[in-house]
């Protein structure tokens, strides 16, 4: 099924150019396929040079126009890897109505996505912590009202109220959560304000205990929280994100740099009950074609029974626009954690990115 997912795909692709990706049009229905390819030559720390798939997908977006600015809206995307996997990234479906907002169901981002303000990267950058998608998720989105708009998600937890572990019957938890955020995007002539703050809660189990008699999985709760404000003016932006993520038990589950499987090579740390951590990003778009961007980020790693961890990275970068559906962009960072004012880890890497859009 995978397999001849990705060739409908394709064949959809082939049979238009690169500049055309409205594929039918008809009687208020419209289908639009695209995607990219995404390549990453990277040098890591204590590995190899290596090539990886940053991502690289096909998307095709549906719509049907029912009137009176209501419409019928859903995505499917799919991203392909180096070997055989293909998995779906993306399935959702919804209504869509002008000048109210959007409501989708299905496995899609959340409003925490759109949160960070100070990430200029293609790789490296990005410190938000509240839950940005789920694999069933309820999500409405705004539209905008004078600049301001927000979005509320709510994400389905387990169906199943018991499972069987060791031919004994375990009372299992619903793993559900929720995220708000609010946003604002306004323009003053060459002066450009972007804020956000958003808030996620997600429910987490850990292994099975008898309560009251009954084999149950314990249950603890993480909460994330990021804000953000980027000022823009002519070809000079600055961005400042703060983020943090915490257990309300302590539970020593909270990630630093959360790499996700199709990136480029984040740093990954786990252990913490709580992560403070922030971001200062500058671009500055030389040409049309070629941008510039630096970010810092630092913050604080608390786990039990030890030091605290202090983080410090620099990242630095360059694009070049070859065409305007091929870029390619040299990135690199630096990054290491400190307790006592001892290092206790270091990481660097650096990627050279190439992307084509289609």
């Amino acid at each position: 099924m995978k397999k001849t997912l990705v060739a409908l795909a394709v064949a959809a692709v082939a049979a238009t150019s690169a500049n055309a990706a409205v594929v039918y049009d008809q009687d208020g229905s419209k289908v639009e396929v695209g995607g990219s390819v995404r390549l990453v030559l990277q040098k890591a720390k204590d590995k190899r040079t290596d090539l990886l798939n940053n991502g690289s997908r096909i998307t095709v977006n549906a719509s049907q126009d029912l009137g009176n600015g209501l419409s019928a809206v859903g995505q499917l995307e799919i991203r392909p890897d180096f070997s055989s996997d293909t998995k779906t990234s993306r399935l959702w479906a919804g209504f869509k109505q002008e000048g109210v907002g959007t409501l989708t169901f299905g496995k899609l981002l959340t409003i925490g996505d759109e949160l960070g303000q100070s990430d200029f990267t293609y790789n490296f950058g990005g410190i938000n912590k509240v839950t940005d998608s789920g694999d069933k998720v309820a999500h409405f989105r705004s539209a905008s009202f004078g600049g301001f708009s927000f979005g509320v998600d709510y994400l389905f937890g387990n169906s199943a109220k018991t499972k069987e572990v060791n031919k004994q019957v375990v009372k299992v938890n619903n793993n559900r959560g929720y995220v708000v955020g609010a946003l604002y995007n306004n323009k003053f002539g060459d002066l450009g304000i972007d804020a956000a703050v958003g808030f996620s809660q997600d429910n987490r189990s850990t292994d099975a205990t008898v309560v009251s008699g009954t084999l149950a999985e314990g249950n603890y709760k993480e909460k994330g929280f990021t804000s953000g404000l980027r000022v823009s003016y002519d070809k000079f932006a600055v961005g400042f994100d703060y983020s943090q993520r915490k257990t309300d038990d302590k539970a020593q589950g909270v990630t630093f740099r959360v790499v996700k499987k199709d990136d480029g090579g984040k740093a990954i740390l786990t252990k913490y009950y709580k992560i403070n951590e922030y971001e200062l990003g500058l671009k500055y778009q030389v040409t049309d074609a070629s941008k510039v961007y630096g970010e810092w980020l630092w913050g604080k790693g608390k786990a039990l029974n030890e030091a605290d961890t202090k983080f410090n990275g620099f990242i630095l970068g360059a694009d070049y626009k070859i065409h305007k559906n091929v870029v390619t962009y040299l990135e690199g960072i630096t990054i290491k954690g400190k307790q006592a004012g001892n290092t206790v880890w270091k990481d660097n890497a650096v990627n050279l990115g190439l992307r084509v859009f289609f």
